[in-house]
């Protein structure tokens, strides 16, 4: 019995996925975090909104969702992701230093969207580029909430991606110190463009 039929094995799946991968049990792996003062939900629904990458993402510069077969974009009321989504991911390594140019895109890569949390504010997605025997690698993003000894809110945003395969080794002794500077670039972006936005207060509690 497969996975898919086996509603057992699809919850034993989807606990692992909303757990933090271990990183020390991969081949290699590259983290980012940042603090962020603004609301958690701001934060969630930036990382969701792929069509807003460009205005605050360095290093992925679009992420577009795509039909099953890898050939157009899906119309745009359907960009909302879901599990299953492909996603095609142009990036630009290192980050990009002007934000408006888009002769900094270099590279594309395919994606599916594996998990994703609404309430615990967990996304997880996996390349799709490459046999996973060559390269397997997870990117899995959290959000949070962290209250201060003066009662202010602020959120953790944490970020892993772990890689496995012969590819792995690739980016272990090649592309490693590259990948790091990326990722953080991520994080800072996401923190200056969040701390920057404005915001609706969040209504008081009763």
């Amino acid at each position: 019995m497969t996975s898919e039929s086996n509603p057992h094995s699809r919850q034993q799946e989807n606990k692992n996925l909303a757990t933090l991968p271990d990183p020390l049990s991969s081949v290699t792996h590259v983290t980012c975090e940042a603090t962020i003062d603004a609301p958690i939900d701001s934060i969630w629904k930036t990382i969701l909104d792929f069509p807003s990458y460009t205005s605050w993402n360095p290093f992925v510069r679009s992420q577009i969702l795509m039909d099953s077969n890898w050939k157009s974009p899906l119309e745009n009321q359907h960009q909302t992701p879901t599990v299953g989504s492909n996603i095609l991911m142009r990036v630009h390594n290192p980050p990009a230093v002007d934000m408006m140019d888009p002769s900094e895109v270099k590279t594309t890569s395919k994606l599916v969207l594996t998990f994703i949390d609404e309430e615990a504010k967990v996304v997880v997605w996996d390349q799709a580029s490459y046999p996973s025997w060559f390269l397997k690698s997870r990117r899995w993003q959290s959000l949070t909430e962290i209250q201060l000894e003066d009662g202010k809110k602020i959120v953790k945003y944490f970020s892993v991606e772990t890689f496995n395969g012969i590819g792995a080794w690739v980016i272990k002794w090649i592309y490693l110190e590259r990948l790091k500077k990326a990722m953080n670039g991520v994080s800072e972006g996401l923190k200056n463009y969040l701390e920057k936005k404005p915001h609706q207060p969040e209504p008081e509690q009763t």
